[in-house]
């Protein structure tokens, strides 16, 4: 019996492509960073693609580089690259990796903010804005489109 998949995906650095779907996350071929151009002093830096594209969802009109680790054996790599920006931002899960992570680019490069608050409570910020929406739907809320949606700091 033939079954056809679905997922979302982009190629990385590498050539390879991150992909993911409701029962699979990975990488076909070779795994790497992901890198989108743009502000050459500002960078923001994401464990995975979920968590951009939710910040890209909710900032459409942020032209900050972007980095994508794709995972977090690329930290180092990443920290070499980041250091060059005048602003970094960091949007890296509440787990103890992430944590960790975080730790180690807010201790070797002072121009870092961690943005990690936005979404307190939540492990990282897709799931907050994931809650954000079940719950304003339950409540049958119009603001269940993520467009109303603010998850800034007050």
């Amino acid at each position: 019996t033939r079954r056809e998949m679905f997922a979302a995906g982009w190629q990385n650095e590498q050539g390879g492509w991150e992909v993911r779907n409701a029962y699979f996350k990975g990488c076909l071929g070779k795994k790497a960073m992901s890198f989108i151009p743009g502000n050459h002093e500002r960078i923001v830096l994401f464990e995975g693609m979920m968590d951009f594209l939710t910040w890209k969802k909710l900032s459409p009109l942020q032209d900050a580089s972007v980095l994508i680790l794709n995972s977090l054996s690329f930290l180092n790599p990443a920290l070499q690259r980041a250091a060059n920006y005048k602003t970094i931002e960091l949007f890296f899960d509440h787990d103890p990796p992430g944590k960790k992570a975080t730790m180690q680019v807010l201790s070797e490069l002072p121009q870092a903010v961690d943005q990690s608050t936005r979404y307190e409570g939540y492990n990282d910020f897709n799931e907050k804005l994931t809650a954000m929406i079940n719950s304003a739907q339950v409540l049958g809320t119009k603001e269940s489109s993520p467009h109303n949606i603010s998850l800034r700091n007050r």
